[in-house]
């Protein structure tokens, strides 16, 4: 029932246009916190009927169960046959430490060097996840380290290497403006050029409503074809 009310309101407002209604929205923890709630904020501002109710997760929510209208995810979407999706950006990532700790130990150049080094990995269900890099040919890979610290918290790992504990592969969204400003510094080591998807994702039977139409407009225009973080570490680079 209270699916088939969340479809009539959607038609109803996409009848006449009106940007309007309580509209949920579940964001992973830190780059939702740190880059997608500013675009909220300003659709927020220039639609007063509109009403958010955003909640932060790093596991796969369920939509329709759950009752979200909208979530923004990292990484490979997988199958999702009930939803309707859009790509609203890419996600780069780039292996860095603090200037302090490759002053200490060395400023590894190759993957064989990082056996020799204290490396800092993202933690999800338990396990530190692989390192996307690029090899030699071009061709994407996932290395699998032996991290000295595991972390499940983006921008806890993220201080963990400012900080000087090791070396991590950081998303340029956390990572850019440290770069630009010298507190960390890329390795000659390259990760892919291009490696994660970013996505929005709604129900199917919510398509027609404009207050999720107007959040995921703003948020490609945010985010594509270039996204803020990524023009900021290019004009960093020498």
């Amino acid at each position: 029932m209270l699916e088939e009310l969340t479809t009539a309101e959607a038609m109803l407002a996409s009848q006449k246009r009106d940007v309007s209604g309580l509209l949920r929205i579940n964001l992973p923890i830190s780059f939702g916190r740190l880059c997608v709630m500013p675009v909220l904020m300003d659709v927020a501002a220039k639609n007063s009927n509109l009403r958010l109710d955003i909640s932060f997760a790093d596991r796969r929510v369920e939509l329709v169960e759950e009752g979200i209208d909208l979530v923004v995810r990292l990484g490979d979407p997988g199958n999702q046959a009930s939803l309707v999706g859009r790509r609203i950006g890419t996600q780069h990532s780039l292996i860095c430490a603090s200037p302090d700790y490759m002053d200490r130990r060395g400023r590894p150049a190759s993957v064989e060097d990082l056996s020799d080094h204290d490396c800092l990995a993202f933690s999800k269900d338990g396990r530190p996840l692989p390192w996307l890099i690029e090899a030699s040919d071009g061709v994407s890979t996932s290395l699998d380290i032996q991290p000295r610290h595991t972390i499940t918290h983006g921008e806890a790992l993220r201080d963990a290497a400012l900080n000087g504990l090791g070396i991590a592969s950081l998303s340029t969204w956390l990572a850019a403006e440290h770069v630009r400003t010298g507190r960390l510094e890329a390795l000659a080591i390259s990760a892919p050029a291009e490696d994660m998807p970013i996505s929005a994702f709604w129900p199917r039977s919510r398509d027609l409503s404009p207050k999720i139409r107007v959040v995921v407009d703003a948020l490609v225009n945010a985010f594509m074809p270039v996204s803020p973080w990524d023009e900021a570490l290019a004009r960093a680079d020498p």
